[in-house]
Formats: structure tokens, sequence, C-alpha cells
């Protein structure tokens, strides 16, 4: 919802500006192509340019995380929306909404409809397993 209200006119599957697609369409691997824009995929299994959301994940030397080494501080999107003057001016983003999106980067920006069993109820060792939930957002169909 935050990208809907702050976002789309500009970044949104219509008009990309910038190649940034922050919209609720869903990618080819049905996903939606906010998330594929911001960690740096285009849902079609190829790369873009960069993240715009720095994360720590399983490839993520974890061992030893300096301060700051990931979330807001590192997120190109958090920047841009503070230092550009072109977004400060047409996306102004209100108290809610900025505390919304800077604690969603920093809990890791979780996809919003996946769940991890780390610790399945059989027992047994700890897996990763990914469970997408069957929902769809009204936009998502064009």
């Amino acid at each position: 919802p935050v990208f809907d209200r702050n976002c789309v006119e500009c970044h949104g599957a219509k008009r990309p500006e910038g190649g940034i697609d922050l919209s609720a369409v869903r990618a080819d691997d049905g996903l939606l192509m906010s998330y594929h824009t911001l960690f740096g995929s285009r849902g079609d299994g190829k790369p873009t340019r960069s993240m715009l959301v720095s994360t720590a994940d399983r490839f993520s030397d974890a061992s030893i995380t300096q301060p700051k080494q990931f979330g807001s501080h590192q997120s190109r999107l958090i920047r841009t929306l503070l230092d550009d003057p072109l977004h400060r001016e047409h996306a102004p983003v209100t108290a809610d909404d900025w505390t919304a999106l800077v604690t969603w980067v920093d809990a890791n920006a979780p996809y919003y409809d996946d769940f991890i069993n780390k610790r399945p109820d059989c027992g047994g060792p700890p897996r990763r397993e990914s469970l997408h939930a069957t929902a769809r957002s009204p936009q998502t169909e064009e």
C-alpha cells in the first residue's frame, strides 16, 4: 500500500520511470514486480542493475555483521527518498508511511505472503521451506 499511495504514479507497470516498477502486478514467477525491482531481479530470471533494498540473507556473511551493514542505512530506496529533491517534492511520504517503510526495510524486508518453516512440526532438523499464500491483490490483473 505504501508504494501504491506514493510511488506507482511514476514507477508503475504502465510508466516505470528509470526502469523502476513498484507496482502490485505479478511477474512470471508469481511474485510482485515491486519485490523484483527492490531486490534486483525482473521476475523472468534476468537480473537488473542493482538492489534498492539491502538485506541479510543466506548468502550474506553473517558471522560478523557490522552496525548499519543492512537495512535502511544501506537502502538506495530510503536514501533516494531522503536525499533526492525530486522525490521529496513529488512523492512526499506521510509520517506513518515513512515509519512503515523504514521498519519493513529494517525488519529485513520480508515478502508479504512468504513464510519460512525453520522448525518443522514433525521434529527433525530445521529446514527452509517457502510457502506462498494464494490470495491475490485486486491490482494484480490489468
